[in-house]
């Protein structure tokens, strides 16, 4: 017989693990991280005695006090324009201004951080930037609270924020190679051959809260690969330094819940807009997001709304994806009223492995062969609901495929060949079949072995 006391003992460990979960979403997101450590004292406070604090404890009580410093990597930006994703020597993953534009328009090609600053703290800002040379390193910046002269009317001043039409110059760094005549046709390549950390002037913030750094450009062959945000730091960051800031940003950013080193990926969409999903699992495995979707709220934080055969997000590849042995996928849904044709949710390549909403709003896990021949099919005994957010997994344990509806099992099935591992991308929506109806999508996950049922269940909230 249930108590009193076991029900009041059940509703705190739901509200914590809702609360839990919230902090770590809005954590990655230097723009609610004040937020969130707010959330995190509040677990401490009201929720001690409750097990997702006590499993947590280090965890949230490192990250419920005040911070001074932020580091970014590539994937952690937000960025505009031209800007995309590449990677580049030494630095890995990095944005890249691809083309020219026009001056007046330079405040369209950005690359942005946002961070919480209190208030009249020294706040200092550096970018580790890259280019062939001096004319590469072109560029402007905004920023909360940032001001200056009006040229045209110096005693009056204007506001240089993020986003206006008014921007400040950035220093070239004085060791820039000198501009290369190959580069005056604008065509020959513009490879980042030097990369210094470059220090982006800050206003002394008159107010505790979120802030924004923007970077623009109207230059071709800037790349921005890291960035350091720091209430304490004189200089920018060593060598030694970066790497401590890596490590403790991989630590940071895990997720409680089935992190551990098989942690292939993760894309909660917080970010809100833009055309990039950070990938929060600290492994640099950003995700585009294609076509017009629209971002809405989510399950947890911000997610991601398709709603038409061109709108997917995918993952360009990485070898850590080929799954060649037990993985597991995780992934919350919405589906709309309409939601009755054929589509792959989250998959990879044309014809690896997926998992499929069919006719009747059923879950279909699939692995094919080299021949694009089925060889594992596992469906769900139930359907999804329309109008709310559902837990989806699909295990692979061995040779036999597992379906979690809700952190429930809804079913299984052996395979019965030997399964492809190709260079496909990761896509959320999209492969070969794309339905035209809408549907969200929240916090997905990739794991390298097979969750537990436990486990599962733990990531449903349950």
């Amino acid at each position: 017989m249930t108590t009193r006391e076991d029900s009041v003992a059940r509703r705190n460990e739901l509200k914590a693990r809702e609360l839990f979960y919230s902090a770590e979403r809005g954590y990655r997101d230097p723009r609610r991280r004040l937020q969130a450590e707010g959330t995190y004292a509040g677990l401490l406070r009201d929720y001690l005695d409750t097990g997702v604090v006590l499993r947590a404890m280090e965890r949230i009580s490192r990250r419920a006090g005040s911070k001074d410093e932020y580091y970014y990597a590539a994937a952690d930006m937000w960025a505009g324009g031209t800007f995309r994703l590449k990677r580049a020597v030494p630095h890995g993953l990095c944005w890249e201004a691809g083309e020219e534009t026009e001056f007046g328009r330079a405040r369209e090609n950005f690359v942005e951080i946002d961070f919480t600053a209190s208030a009249d703290a020294p706040w200092r800002c550096w970018i580790l930037a890259g280019g062939c040379c001096a004319d590469a390193f072109v560029a402007f910046y905004q920023a909360s609270e940032l001001t200056a002269p009006d040229r045209q009317k110096p005693k009056e001043v204007v506001r240089v924020e993020p986003g206006s039409i008014y921007a400040l110059t950035l220093a070239v760094p004085a060791s820039a190679r000198k501009p290369h005549a190959s580069h005056s046709a604008g065509e020959a390549p513009k490879d980042p051959l030097q990369w210094e950390w470059i220090e982006v002037p800050l206003p002394r913030f008159s107010s505790t809260g979120p802030k924004r750094v923007r970077l623009v450009t109207n230059r071709r062959g800037l790349h921005v690969a890291k960035a350091v945000v720091s209430a304490s730091r004189r200089g920018p960051p060593s060598d030694a330094d970066v790497r401590a800031l890596e490590e403790a940003r991989t630590a940071d950013l895990g997720v409680a819940a089935a992190a551990g080193a098989e942690f292939l990926g993760h894309w909660a969409f917080d970010e809100g807009g833009g055309k990039v999903a950070g990938d929060a699992s600290g492994n640099g495995c950003a995700a585009v997001v294609c076509g017009n979707p629209s971002w809405v709220e989510g399950k947890y934080g911000a997610a991601l709304r398709l709603g038409g055969k061109d709108d997917f997000v995918v993952v360009g590849d990485f070898p850590a994806h080929r799954l060649a042995g037990d993985f597991t996928l995780s992934f919350w849904v919405r589906l709309g009223s309409d939601a009755g044709s054929r589509q792959r949710l989250v998959g990879k390549g044309d014809e690896d492995f997926g998992v499929w909403c069919y006719a009747g709003r059923r879950l279909l896990f699939q692995q094919f062969d080299s021949q694009g021949r089925q060889v594992l099919g596992a469906t769900s005994k139930n359907a999804l609901g329309p109008g709310a957010w559902h837990h989806v997994a699909a295990v692979l344990d061995g040779r036999r495929g597992i379906l979690y509806l809700d952190g429930a099992e809804e079913g299984n099935s052996e395979r019965g060949g030997v399964p492809v591992s190709s260079p496909g991308r990761l896509t959320f929506g999209g492969a070969g079949q794309r339905a035209s109806y809408e549907w969200s999508l929240d916090d997905v996950r990739v794991y390298g072995r097979a969750l537990s049922a436990g486990e599962i269940r733990a990531l449903a909230g349950k």
